[in-house]
C-alpha cells in the first residue's frame, strides 16, 4: 500500500493564498502517512503536489483534459481518478467533481474503449503446460491476475455511472444492469477473492520473516488447494 490522495477546495488560484495553505496541508498529511507506514508514492499521486491539489473549477478541466487527451499517462491519472472518495472536509466539493467525471466519461465512447483496451492488455504469469512463470521464486499477481478484474470492473461502472468503489459490488451491479450471464461476473468476483488471499496470505508471511511486503506471491509457500486455486 502506498499514497494516492489529492485535494479539492472552492476556489483560487496556483500558487495563491488557498492553494499554498493546502499545499501545506497536502506535505503534512503526506509526511503523517509516511511515517507511520503508508509510503510517499512513488508516481506522486499526492495532495503536496500541485497536479493534485487544485480548485473545484481546475479540477473539471483537468478531467476534461485526461478524457480528451487519452495518452497512456492521462489513462493512469484517470483509473486513479475514478476510485476516488471523499474521506474529509466539504465532500459535497469532492462529490460534485466525482460526478463530473462520471457523466464526461459514460459520455465519451473512444474513452471507455480506451479504458476497455487498457484493461485486456494482460500477461497471465503462467507458461508452457500451465507452469507459473517465476522469477526468484515469486510472480506479480496484481499485474498479472487482479488488475485486469478491478480495471474491467472500473469501465463498467463508468459506462453505466455505478457510483460504487469496490469492485465486487461494480461487478454485482453491472451484471444486474446488464443481464449479462451471472456466472461470467461470479467467476470474475471468485478471482478476484482468490487472488487477494493469495497475496495476503503472502504478506502475512513475509512480515513474520521481515521481508518487505508486495504483491508477489511464492507458490510454493502456499498450500496445494490455494496454489491449485490461484493457477
Amino acid at each position: 500500500m502506498d499514497q494516492d490522495n489529492a485535494i479539492v477546495y472552492a476556489e483560487g488560484e496556483p500558487e495563491g493564498e488557498e492553494d499554498c495553505w493546502f499545499a501545506r496541508l497536502g506535505a503534512r498529511v503526506a509526511d503523517m502517512l509516511h511515517h507511520s507506514g503508508v509510503s510517499f508514492c512513488k508516481g506522486g499521486v499526492m495532495a503536496k503536489n500541485p497536479d493534485w491539489r487544485m480548485s473545484a473549477p481546475r479540477w473539471k478541466r483537468r478531467i476534461d483534459t485526461w478524457i480528451r487527451r487519452t495518452s497512456p499517462r492521462d489513462l493512469m491519472n484517470t483509473d486513479i481518478f475514478f476510485d476516488a472518495v471523499a474521506v474529509h472536509g466539504d465532500r459535497a466539493l469532492a462529490r460534485n467533481i466525482l460526478d463530473h467525471a462520471m457523466e464526461a466519461g459514460s459520455a465519451s465512447r473512444e474513452f471507455l474503449h480506451l479504458l476497455a483496451n487498457n484493461a485486456a492488455d494482460v500477461r497471465v504469469p503462467l507458461g508452457m503446460l500451465n507452469r507459473f512463470r517465476l522469477r526468484d521464486g515469486r510472480m506479480d499477481v496484481k499485474m498479472g491476475g487482479i488488475l485486469p478484474i478491478f480495471s474491467a470492473a472500473r469501465v463498467g461502472a463508468i459506462r453505466h455511472r455505478v457510483g460504487a468503489r469496490a469492485t465486487s459490488t461494480r461487478l454485482e451491479t453491472v451484471q444486474r444492469m446488464t443481464g449479462v450471464h451471472a456466472e461470467v461476473f461470479e467467476n470474475l468476483i471468485e478471482a478476484h477473492r482468490i487472488i487477494l488471499r493469495a497475496i495476503l496470505k503472502q504478506q502475512l508471511y513475509d512480515l513474520d520473516q521481515g521481508i518487505a511486503l508486495s504483491n508477489k506471491v511464492a507458490p510454493d509457500k502456499m498450500k496445494p488447494a490455494l496454489r491449485n486455486s490461484l493457477k
